[in-house]
């Protein structure tokens, strides 16, 4: 995947893993470069589909194709629906990130949010990698790093999301984000309550 850009900053295999080793070391720095390109939308809902296919990928790999449930009860899901389910809550979360941002005071744009959410998940298919090359050399850190890797995708979009509302505050940008999933959390339990309702399910 390469991230051109509208005439400056790198492009290519050689820009984008140089991006991608800077974002441990420079996350704020990586956020601004990005930003600046200015990637356009027909670039970034594009990134933002291909993403998705690479998480359920990535998700599969361990249990031979399926990604395995995670709580008693649910049931494997397939690459293709686990993706469609990524790819729903990114355009969901894009948004949320846009307009939650400027009801706060942020300055970003739309553009802004869908460049942060692409690269973030960017760096989650590159610790997903991570994790599984770790896992097959020492398998019992295999917790440790899964731990380390949400840290760390965290931590990046922490600065992404303060450059690209220019909150000057890694806290607001936390705020941001604790707000964000309550109100997502909140939002997804009422639609699935309703959903059950209608269809005369038990909830």
């Amino acid at each position: 995947m390469s991230l051109p850009s509208g005439g400056s900053g790198p492009a290519g295999g050689a820009g984008l893993a140089r991006l991608i080793g800077e974002s441990f070391r420079d996350p704020a720095g990586v956020a601004r470069e990005l930003l600046d390109m200015r990637l356009t939308r027909q670039v970034l809902w594009p990134g933002i589909a291909l993403v998705a296919i690479l998480n359920a990928l990535v998700a599969g790999i361990p249990a031979g194709g399926t990604i395995q449930p995670i709580a008693e009860g649910m049931v494997a899901l397939s690459p293709i629906t686990f993706a469609f389910i990524v790819g729903a809550a990114l355009v969901i979360f894009v948004f949320a990130l846009h307009y939650g941002g400027r009801a706060i005071g942020g300055e970003g744009d739309f553009t802004g949010a869908l460049t942060t959410v692409l690269w973030t998940e960017v760096m989650s298919v590159v610790l997903g990698l991570g994790q599984l090359v770790l896992a097959l050399v020492i398998p019992p850190v295999l917790i440790f790093t899964a731990i380390a890797a949400i840290i760390l995708q965290f931590w990046i979009m922490l600065h992404f999301i303060n450059e690209t509302h220019r909150f000057g505050s890694l806290m607001k940008s936390f705020m941001l984000i604790v707000g964000l999933g309550f109100a997502i959390l909140i939002g997804g339990t009422v639609v699935i309550s309703a959903i059950s309702i209608l269809l005369g399910a038990p909830l």
